[in-house]
């Protein structure tokens, strides 16, 4: 049996001082589509790894180490959220919490072989994968964010090259980025990472791997997405609107 082991980033508590509980997770719906999608290969659901931040909050002086057990090859770590690699250094006021954990070190390392930045509000594409990127799709090399608290799209880009930072259309577009290893470390499990710049985003874009490209799930690599779509709605009583939603492949690398 192959199971699907949910990684779990906790969600930021609204009173400063007020302790985290377990079922605090981030990104849970999102994370119940790609499970689905993962469904098609034969994974069932494992038992979730919670990436508790530290009581105070601080980086402390060693990492608290994940029990890997159960951990087997040939199972998948599962992450939804964007690993906030870097939000710390870009001084965002809205982070997501890291845990300092063994294993996260794991799935940063994974993710800084393809993005040189990676916060809440920038990213920016290892140097390595800019060719591919070419005509009209060149200025996603380097790009920034903006949140409207109904997702998560482009605010300027760069090109890298002689255009410099230039605004990007106030369109309702943005980006997606997927990573499925066969082996996030040498002898563990295989990992499979999906995140949006927020989530509502990540919502939108597992629900569009489930249904309509589970392709970009399954091939190892890193895959770069482009996702475009219309009016999200305040109030929904359902996710037909998610299907106008385009999803465009930019680049892929493995």
């Amino acid at each position: 049996m192959m199971l699907a082991h949910p990684f779990c980033f906790m969600i930021s508590p609204r009173e400063s001082g007020r302790a985290i509980r377990s079922f605090q997770q981030r990104d849970l719906a999102a994370m119940m589509e790609l499970l689905g999608a993962l469904s098609d290969e034969g994974f069932t659901l494992g038992e979730s790894i919670l990436n508790f931040p530290p009581g105070d909050g601080r980086e402390p002086a060693e990492r608290t180490q994940v029990d890997p057990s159960h951990l087997n090859p040939g199972d998948l770590i599962l992450s939804c959220t964007r690993p906030p690699i870097h939000d710390a250094e870009h001084g965002n006021k809205k982070q997501v919490l890291r845990g300092y954990t063994d294993l996260e070190d794991e799935i940063f390392g994974a993710w800084k072989r393809y993005l040189r930045v990676l916060a809440r509000t920038h990213v920016r594409l290892s140097e390595r994968l800019w060719p591919q990127l070419e005509g009209p799709y060149r200025t996603r090399r380097d790009m920034s964010f903006y949140s409207t608290g109904q997702g998560a799209f482009y605010r300027d880009w760069n090109d890298c090259e002689e255009s410099g930072w230039q605004p990007a259309p106030r369109l309702p577009h943005t980006a997606g980025f997927v990573l499925r290893l066969g082996e996030l470390y040498p002898g563990g499990p295989g990992y499979c990472g999906v995140f949006g710049m927020d989530g509502v985003v990540t919502y939108i874009l597992c629900w569009l791997l489930r249904h309509r490209r589970g392709d970009l799930l399954r091939d190892p690599g890193f895959r770069m997405l482009e996702l475009r779509g219309g009016d999200i709605p305040e109030r929904p009583t359902d996710l037909d609107w998610i299907d106008r939603w385009k999803i465009h492949e930019l680049l892929r690398a493995g």
